[in-house]
């Protein structure tokens, strides 16, 4: 028994480490004074291959996602894949400012199916 509290005791150390450098590494991107780039430079240990492209709202939106599928029990994978999918979508909606033409053109699939996407995620408002 005592083995088994060791592990779920050193499991909550590493949980509330991650969770306190998740906070700080948001707060740089939050932050007006950082740019994207600038925030993961002064992360040792953050891939700086992804600082020139850093889309700060899909990231936010990522970020939100694991928390919400990974605090607690492990998501199957449709809980996964649904929300991933509406991550996308909202990622899409933003930098393509709703259009549809353009938002079906960058995720390589027509207009109409892209409306279906985005009413099953709870994204579509027509104009």
């Amino acid at each position: 028994m005592s083995e088994e509290n060791d592990t779920a005791s050193a499991h909550g150390g590493v949980q509330r480490r991650s969770l306190a450098y998740l906070s700080t590494f948001l707060d740089r991107f939050a932050d007006p004074s950082y740019t994207p780039r600038e925030a993961l430079e002064d992360d040792p240990l953050s891939p700086l291959w992804v600082a020139n492209e850093v889309d700060v709202a899909c990231f936010s939106a990522w970020t939100l996602v694991g928390l919400e599928l990974f605090s607690g029990k492990l998501p199957s994978l449709h809980e996964v894949s649904v929300a991933a999918r509406r991550v996308v979508l909202f990622a899409a909606r933003e930098r393509y400012a709703g259009n549809i033409t353009w938002m079906a053109k960058a995720l390589n699939t027509s207009r109409r199916s892209l409306r279906e996407y985005l009413k099953k995620a709870g994204l579509y408002t027509p104009s």
